[in-house]
């Protein structure tokens, strides 16, 4: 009865140990063993991104995946967009957004079921609103100071510029003049003006919505026309283009515009851009 080292115990002391042992094994094999290898090629090759439909799309573009992609991840504003399949070539986003991102996803590990994520590919739009502008008429010749009858908007600055109308250096950065006729102001393109401007087809319209809320200009099928009629408070799309009378995902940038005031022949008026070229997304800047 004062026997504590009985056989029994001795026995199942040894189990416990040989358990423990076994045990350690499997530990071992779970952590290292050929089933658990990382994928390691996960890269998409050759990412783009430009303005697509017209300018109502961004479209992200890869030739090919890495041998350990099964699938691809979509973000936008920093939300899942959806996961496409190993073997589509491109995403399309259609509604106005600040970031996209995609990346290569691979699955590894002892079932099977373990995610492993590769390289991101990001794009951000940049977009910029210009400190108010005061222009001139063409018919304002009555203060030799105001020179100011177009203006360019500059990507060095991110600001609107006003031009002299006779200043030929920079003619063909001109982006739009202010003409008048009578009591009436009229954006208008520079080719409108005189050939000595013709460097491009800009046109522009009107718009129904407010500054701050037009997130997508109108598209190529709109009465888009090289001469508008300025009324303050008014909000316009502009369509700054090269020559032609096409949408191009690179020779195209769109602008909206509000008329702040207008005070005779002086027109002041704040711009906001979209840097993309061709893209007609005009939201608030990027964060």
């Amino acid at each position: 009865m004062n026997n504590t080292h009985s056989p029994i115990r001795k026995r199942a002391r040894l189990l416990s140990v040989g358990q423990t042992v076994v045990f350690a094994v499997s530990v071992w094999v779970l952590v290292a063993g050929p089933g658990c290898d990382a994928p390691s090629d996960l890269v998409l090759k050759q990412v783009t991104c430009q303005a697509a439909d017209d300018g109502k799309a961004m479209e992200m573009k890869w030739t090919a995946v890495g041998s350990d992609v099964s699938e691809i991840d979509v973000f936008a504003d920093g939300q899942s967009a959806g996961t496409l399949s190993q073997s589509d070539r491109s995403y399309k986003q259609t509604t106005p957004v600040k970031h996209l991102r995609i990346r290569g996803v691979g699955k590894g590990g002892l079932l099977g079921d373990d995610h492993f994520y590769g390289p991101d590919y990001t794009w951000s739009t940049s977009f910029i609103v210009s400190q108010p502008l005061t222009v001139y008429a063409l018919g304002d010749s009555t203060n030799p100071d105001h020179k100011r009858h177009g203006f360019w908007i500059s990507s060095t600055d991110s600001q609107a510029h006003g031009i002299a109308y006779d200043d030929s250096d920079r003619a063909a950065y001109t982006s739009y003049v202010i003409a008048d006729a009578g009591d009436s102001l009229f954006l208008i393109a520079p080719d409108e003006c005189t050939p000595m401007w013709a460097f491009n087809d800009n046109v522009s319209i009107a718009v129904s919505q407010d500054f701050a809320v037009l997130e997508v200009c109108p598209g190529s099928e709109y009465d888009y026309r090289p001469r508008t009629l300025l009324k303050a408070g008014q909000t316009y799309a502009l369509w700054l283009k090269l020559v032609g009378d096409d949408w191009s995902p690179l020779g195209s940038t769109f602008v909206k515009a509000k008329v702040e005031s207008i005070n005779g022949k002086a027109v002041t008026m704040t711009f906001g851009w979209q840097t993309a070229p061709g893209l007609r997304w005009v939201t608030a800047p990027a964060e």
